[in-house]
């Protein structure tokens, strides 16, 4: 079962792709929410978002300006369902990530990506927020990824703080100005 863990919308349940093995576990989703801290009128760009959950969690937490991305069709499907439930004024597209990172026109205060674990694009990922300027300034990308994967450096970024939780690791990186 997949909540939303605080803000207007505690306690409400989404649904979930059936396809989706892996959603965000609630103590990871408090993890990351309790070091963002503030979100209150900051723009969120969750991609790969599955069910959205985390998109809306940040909207539920304050987050005005959030867009979820995913380029599955059952995704897409259950994101509308989540969003409907929740009557959030949220963007969403049926977009490849790296599409999306190329195409997009605007920044965001804080940029999630979760990825499937082992993706083997995640240089491309880093390289195309830079290259487009989506992450604003004092933005924060956070990166989910497996425990078993690589912590790495990306040129352009500074890693200000990884924390393991589980099987999971949460990456935070700043870019480098």
């Amino acid at each position: 079962m997949v909540r939303i863990t605080a803000g207007k919308y505690k306690g409400i349940k989404l649904e979930v792709p059936a396809s989706l093995t892996r959603p965000t576990k609630d103590m990871v989703k408090e993890a990351l929410f309790s070091f963002l801290s503030n979100i209150y009128n900051k723009s969120f760009l969750d991609l790969f978002a599955g069910s959205g959950a985390i998109g809306l969690e940040a909207y539920s937490r304050g987050s005005e300006d959030v867009t979820l991305i995913d380029n599955s069709e059952e995704a897409i499907t259950v994101i509308k369902n989540n969003i409907a439930k929740l009557q959030a004024p949220v963007n969403f597209f049926k977009e490849e990530g790296e599409v999306y990172l190329k195409k997009c026109n605007r920044s965001f205060d804080i940029i999630f990506m979760d990825p499937p674990y082992f993706y083997e694009k995640k240089d491309l990922l880093f390289s195309l927020v830079k290259e487009y300027k989506l992450l604003n300034k004092d933005g924060l990308l956070i990166y989910e990824q497996d425990i078993k994967e690589e912590i790495k450096q990306y040129e352009g970024f500074k890693l200000i703080k990884e924390k393991k939780y589980g099987k999971t690791y949460l990456c935070t990186y700043k870019e480098e100005i």
